[in-house]
């Protein structure tokens, strides 16, 4: 009896533990904040899947998925919409773009995957720097085109 309640708490204590940090998420889950997004896809993702994007280049592998699985994070996490915890959460750091936000969760996801630092802040300064690139070559467009008169070329 002895043995058989021993060989009984082996395979439910490997059971439990086998499944790591995961927890039991729900259909249409929605992680609150990028460490959630990362523990998320460490459970969805195959161990294979998780082989072959860890092996490649940090910005190929975010790139070959950014119209797959990014799209499949823009859309079911609805960072479209913006309203949920993890848009909160990247609104609050300054990130507002949805593009944005599911290459930095690639991204951090690739890293992890790798043992390396996230590195949050740099990812957010760079997309930060990149878009004020952008809004001060409107401005400049806009100088230019006000500079114009009519017949000019």
């Amino acid at each position: 009896m002895k043995n058989a309640i021993t060989v009984i708490l082996f395979f439910v204590s490997t059971t439990v533990f086998s499944q790591g940090d995961c927890k039991d998420y729900k259909e249409n889950y929605i992680p609150k904040n990028l460490k959630d997004a990362i523990e998320y896809l460490n459970c969805e993702w195959s161990e294979s899947d998780k082989m072959e994007f860890k092996n490649k280049k940090e910005d190929e592998a975010v790139t070959e998925v950014h119209f797959g699985t990014g799209m499949g994070i823009r859309n079911g996490w609805e960072l479209w919409k913006g309203k949920n915890r993890i848009s909160r959460f990247f609104k609050s750091n300054g990130i507002s773009h949805p593009d944005d936000m599911s290459s930095i969760i690639l991204t951090s996801f690739h890293r992890d995957l790798n043992n390396k630092p996230i590195e949050l802040k740099e990812q957010i300064n760079y997309y930060k720097t990149y878009w004020n690139g952008r809004k001060n070559q409107r401005k400049n467009l806009k100088k230019k085109f006000k500079e114009l008169e009519i017949g000019d070329i």
